[in-house]
């Protein structure tokens, strides 16, 4: 497989930092995989600006829509797609829309029970569609470790992300153990879900994007809402009381 050599392609290289710390996505979501015959989506919003930006500078701004699958107990799909409004000042630059596709592997407590912890792993592909050149076709590899505790009332929940780029997507993650670590894009993410009502539930995710230094990366906040269906629960027989 070939990679881009981004340091000969001026052009290129140009995008790929737009991509990287422009077009930023997650889950939005804890460890927690949804069940077989469940579904979710995802509306939101992302603020990413550099650490060392100053006031004057414009973040990049996105906005994010996702649904998901539950496909085994402990396994589900996500499709994402971004849609870039970053003021460009006038920049003959069209921004960094996107396609995410991802898969989630929920390892530990698969029954969600409160105050027990939650391990997840996940690996997903990111998609630059504002430029369909093929010379200039991007793809974000994405493979992510996310951590929780569900509570009654919130779930709070922390990823790592670690990410690569090229020009095609990597269906299996060779790259986390053949690149060097220091020229792979990282993450550290803070996420809370709260358990408001049952099919829709209010995030929030704090964190940072890097690649070598942490202290000159990008600062991320999203917010947006969860929705959730739960088929099997919705056509389960609902109990009658007995009257004695």
């Amino acid at each position: 497989m070939k990679y881009f050599p981004i340091i000969t392609k001026l052009l290129i290289f140009v995008f790929a930092i737009f991509f990287l710390f422009g077009c930023y996505a997650t889950t939005h979501r804890g460890p927690a995989t949804l069940k077989p015959g469940q579904f979710s989506g995802n509306i939101g919003y992302l603020h990413l600006k550099g650490a060392n930006a100053s006031a004057a500078d414009n973040p990049a701004k996105l906005v994010t829509a996702d649904v998901r699958a539950g496909i085994l107990k402990f396994w589900d799909l996500g499709l994402m797609r971004t849609f870039d409004y970053t003021d460009y000042e006038g920049a003959d630059f069209e921004g960094m829309d996107t396609y995410w596709l991802d898969t989630k592997f929920q390892l530990s407590n698969l029954d969600n029970k409160d105050y027990l912890p939650q391990f997840a792993l996940g690996y997903g592909f990111g998609d630059l569609i504002a430029d369909d050149e093929e010379d200039t076709k991007l793809f974000v590899n994405s493979l992510y470790l996310t951590i929780g505790v569900p509570t009654e009332f919130v779930t709070p929940y922390y990823s790592f992300r670690y990410e690569h780029v090229s020009d095609e997507i990597k269906w299996l993650p060779s790259w986390a153990w053949e690149e060097e670590f220091n020229t792979l894009q990282k993450a550290h993410i803070i996420g809370f879900e709260v358990n408001a009502i049952d099919f829709v539930k209010p995030v929030i995710e704090v964190g940072r994007f890097y690649v070598d230094d942490f202290s000159e990366g990008a600062n991320v906040f999203t917010a947006g809402l969860n929705f959730y269906l739960d088929i099997p629960k919705l056509l389960s027989p609902k109990e009658v009381p007995v009257a004695e």
